[in-house]
Order: C-alpha cells, then sequence, then structure tokens
C-alpha cells in the first residue's frame, strides 16, 4: 500500500519546520539565506499576510506552498498567487509540486477566486506548458475550465492527478 502524503493548511505547530525547509529552499533557489523568522511567519503565514500549505509525511514537512489573494482587474476576478513553492529534493517526483498547486486552486475556489498565477520556473517549465497560459515576464496563468478541473484534483492520487491535468486550451474554455 502507496504512503499517503497529506497536503494541508499549516498550522501553529508547523512552523519550525516550515522555517527549516524555507532556509533549504532559499539556499536551493537562490543560493542565499532566508532572512525572515519564525515570528514572522506565525505572524503573516497562517493567514494574515499569505497563506502556507504544507506536505506531510509521517509527521515530517517535505513541502510547502505559499500563496496570497489577488485580484486581476482586467478581468474583474479574484484569484490566488503562488509567491513560492518547494519540495525537498528526496521527495520529488511524487507530483507533490501539482498536488501543492491543486491545493491552493481548492482554496482559492473556496473564497471565490477563479484563477491562480505563479511564476515559470525552469524545475517545472514542463508542467506549466502543459497547463497554464505563459505570459511575457514568466507569468503564468490557469484559469476558467482549467482552474476549476486543477481545483478538483486535490485528492487524486499521483497517477490520477498528472492523467487528469487539464490541457491548455481549457483556460479558454468558460
Amino acid at each position: 500500500m502507496p504512503v499517503r502524503i497529506n497536503v494541508r493548511p499549516a498550522c501553529l505547530e508547523d512552523i519550525s519546520a516550515v522555517a527549516t525547509i524555507l532556509r533549504e529552499y532559499m539556499a536551493e533557489a537562490f543560493g542565499r539565506s532566508w532572512e525572515g523568522s519564525t515570528d514572522a511567519l506565525k505572524r503573516d503565514g497562517l493567514g494574515g499576510e499569505f497563506h502556507t500549505l504544507v506536505a506531510e509525511l509521517s509527521g515530517c514537512i517535505i513541502a510547502f506552498a505559499c500563496w496570497r489573494r489577488v485580484y486581476d482587474v482586467h478581468h474583474c476576478a479574484a484569484g490566488a498567487e503562488v509567491t513560492d513553492m518547494f519540495v525537498r529534493p528526496d521527495h520529488r517526483g511524487r507530483a507533490l509540486a501539482v498536488r501543492l498547486l491543486a491545493a491552493v486552486a481548492a482554496q482559492a475556489q473556496a473564497a471565490g477566486g477563479c484563477f491562480l498565477k505563479g511564476r515559470s520556473d525552469a524545475k517545472v517549465e514542463a508542467l506549466y506548458r502543459r497547463v497554464a497560459v505563459l505570459s511575457p515576464g514568466a507569468d503564468c496563468y490557469v484559469g476558467n475550465r482549467a482552474f476549476r478541473v486543477l481545483a478538483n484534483l486535490t485528492e487524486a492520487s499521483p497517477r490520477t492527478l498528472l492523467r487528469g491535468l487539464p490541457d491548455v486550451s481549457f483556460n479558454y474554455q468558460q
């Protein structure tokens, strides 16, 4: 039986583990130290300024995604922007980044949002090109039918999740 990875909103008890994984993320992604603090994460990262989702395996945080609500005045629509996301190297290849994105989409949809915005990253560019509309400057958008399909994949198995990803054309379908 496969091991179940739980994706959920971070809670106060997770802050120390989130800070640890943020240090790993900053070192790998930017080659520098994390300059934040656990106090700021407690204040801001549990819904104050942004939301944090974690992926947990056997009580250990193995991935995270941070997102905030945004508004697109061009379409008069609310949505979510994924500001940061990281999966520990020894847990990659399990569709965790996709699960985190689906969970963000589901939370944003529950709050009235209808699109997901993020930045392109060379490590996941193939995924983004498959699902998202890429704009100049490396912004990526998942909206319309693609957003709804993604949001409904939150609890899917990795295989079902990857097979069920919306085609980029779904972004143009209401």
